[in-house]
């Protein structure tokens, strides 16, 4: 059922898990008082160790090098450009596992990614509101539309409901 209303996703360890314990993660340093070098190295450690733990699964690898390409920028003042550290990403696992880019799992954790990070703000732009409920809609529509055309190849499963079931269940 889960598969076929296009939310099979939200039980897989995922991207998205890495990026509520990287927030979580930092809250806790902060309300702890940790200062600005201890959070950054305490956090690339929890990452590394919840990617060991789990046995790295493409999209926690692809999340974690992005997690932490983004936490090297901000703590050195520089911008994240997302589409580089995405890129980034995708090389390191390469290097890695070359056979990676041949798997659905990669396939579909960078069309996610690339659908949250260029899709989505393309749209967001052509919407003249500034009522954040439309992020609320976007941000998965975004990642949905850019994975449906892979959905439907391989699975032989294109399912409208896909695209509101997953704008609400996404924030579960």
């Amino acid at each position: 059922v889960f598969q076929k209303i296009g939310t099979a996703h939200l039980f897989a360890i995922s991207g998205l898990h890495v990026g509520f314990l990287l927030l979580f993660w930092l809250w806790i340093t902060s309300l702890l008082g940790f200062s600005k070098t201890n959070r950054f190295y305490s956090s690339m450690v929890v990452l590394l160790l919840y990617g060991s733990i789990i046995g790295w699964p493409v999209s926690v690898a692809r999340a974690t090098a992005m997690a932490i390409i983004g936490l090297i920028a901000y703590y050195t003042g520089r911008s994240n450009h997302l589409l580089n550290s995405l890129g980034i990403a995708g090389l390191i696992i390469l290097v890695i596992d070359p056979n990676a880019p041949f798997r659905i799992s990669f396939q579909l954790s960078f069309l996610a990614t690339w659908g949250l990070i260029y899709i989505y703000p393309r749209i967001r732009r052509k919407i003249p509101s500034k009522n954040r409920l439309w992020d609320l809609a976007l941000v998965p529509l975004a990642a949905q539309v850019a994975v449906l055309p892979l959905m439907a190849y391989p699975f032989n499963l294109l399912s409208p409901v896909s695209l509101l079931s997953n704008i609400i269940t996404s924030y579960l």
